[in-house]
C-alpha cells in the first residue's frame, strides 16, 4: 500500500519524510531517551542531527542545549561530545555522520532528525529541505 493510498500515513506529518516508515514517535525521542542501546548509532544519529542544526546556517540556542543534553543522556561518549561541541563553538567543520550505519535504522534516524529540528520551535525551509535530502540519503 502507497503512503497517498494508507489515510493514517498521508496525515502523518512524518509521512513526507519517513515515507511511512516506521519510527519511534518523536515524543519518546524528546523525552531524551536513548533512540537505540548502541552507543554508536547515538553518537552517529547525534552527528546527524548537528547537521540538521545547522541546515539553517545558525545555532540556535535551544539547539545546542539540546545537543548538550541528549549527548550524554544517549550514552555517547565524553570525548565525542566535546569534540561536537567543541566544533559548534568555534564553527569548525563538522565530524560526517556514518551514513551506511545510519541506513540501517533509517526510522529512529529519521524520528530524531525530526524531533531535532523542533527543537527551536520553528521549522524553515533549509530544515525541511534538509530533512527530505537526509530521507534520500537513507534510502527507502
Amino acid at each position: 500500500m502507497s503512503i497517498e493510498a494508507n489515510p493514517a500515513v498521508a496525515a502523518s506529518p512524518r509521512a513526507a519524510v519517513t515515507g511511512g516508515a516506521p519510527a519511534p514517535d518523536p515524543r519518546y525521542l524528546c523525552g531524551m531517551n536513548r533512540p537505540s542501546p548502541d552507543k554508536e548509532i547515538n553518537s552517529e544519529t547525534l552527528k546527524l542531527l548537528l547537521q540538521v542544526a545547522w541546515a539553517d546556517d545558525t545555532l540556535d540556542p535551544k539547539e545546542r542545549e539540546a545537543i548538550a543534553k541528549i549527548g550524554p543522556e544517549w550514552g555517547v561518549p565524553e570525548e565525542t561530545m566535546t569534540v561536537l561541541l567543541q566544533h559548534l563553538d568555534t564553527g569548525k567543520p563538522l565530524p560526517q555522520p556514518n551514513m551506511n550505519l545510519l541506513r540501517q535504522h533509517r526510522g529512529i534516524v529519521l524520528a530524531a532528525a525530526e524531533w531535532f529540528v523542533n527543537v527551536d520551535g520553528a521549522v524553515d525551509d533549509a530544515e525541511k529541505e534538509f530533512l527530505n535530502t537526509v530521507s534520500e540519503m537513507l534510502g527507502k
